[in-house]
């Protein structure tokens, strides 16, 4: 693990634009927002996981082609990291939703919802009524309604 910039001599939480990932180890890497100071080889916090099960997501991010890491925001599909430090030595403790344009679907859903959705589109949504919607990202969707019936369009 390297890093670089303002590295905390206390428990705080920092945000990083993560500008690389290495889903084979489960860490990234972040410029941090605040200095631009960087940490490599950050590992990640999971809701569960061990050798044999988990929860895994990790989104692809490509170096920049300049080979320049900037805290700079691209607006495309930047993952903020909320980075905790531990005894001096950074991890992830969870992602925050940067601030997105009023037409990204995230923005506009309504209290209660639960929304799992993944870089290719594809959706997994149940509302407050307890309607479960798979989309694939072709949009063809499955419908489990709280009415006990099952719709596919």
């Amino acid at each position: 693990m390297q890093t670089a910039g303002g590295t905390p001599q206390a428990n705080v939480l920092r945000i990083g634009r993560v500008v690389k990932s290495y889903p084979d180890k489960h860490v990234v890497d972040v410029v941090f927002l605040d200095d631009g100071g960087f940490a490599s080889g950050v590992g990640l916090s999971t809701l569960w996981g061990s050798q044999t099960h988990g929860i895994h997501y990790m989104t692809e991010i490509a170096e920049p082609a300049d080979g320049h890491w900037s805290p700079e925001l691209s607006n495309k599909n930047d993952a903020l990291a909320l980075v905790g430090y531990f005894s001096g030595q950074p991890f992830v403790v969870g992602m925050v939703f940067p601030a997105a344009n009023a037409q990204a679907k995230m923005n506009k859903l309504p209290l209660n919802t639960l929304l799992i959705q993944s870089i290719a589109n594809a959706s997994l949504e149940i509302d407050p009524l307890g309607n479960v919607t798979l989309t694939s990202s072709g949009g063809a969707t499955i419908r489990a309604g709280e009415d006990g019936n099952i719709y596919l369009n």
